[in-house]
């Protein structure tokens, strides 16, 4: 439902490693987010311009992948036998 009210243009990508979301889930417990600063404030590359930030590497791959030609080739080789010693 969300990406269908969405625009995929407005989505941005943060890695796991640097995602507070994966804070609880993964390696801290409730007490240890209180004073975590990525857990409060979020990751580091959110105080940089937005063209700075992390990108998608599946969107950047699918668009590359949109954009290729496919070249198909029939390739022959001769197979020798030869007995194993």
């Amino acid at each position: 439902e969300i990406r269908e009210l969405t625009n995929k243009e407005n989505w941005k990508h943060c890695p796991g490693h640097l995602n507070p979301a994966d804070l609880p889930s993964c390696r801290c417990s409730g007490h240890n987010l209180v004073g975590n600063d990525k857990w409060l404030n979020g990751p580091d590359f959110l105080q940089l311009p937005k063209d700075q930030w992390p990108t998608d590497p599946q969107s950047t791959q699918h668009d590359e992948l949109a954009n290729t030609e496919i070249i198909k080739k029939n390739l022959s080789y001769p197979l020798l036998n030869k007995p194993l010693k």
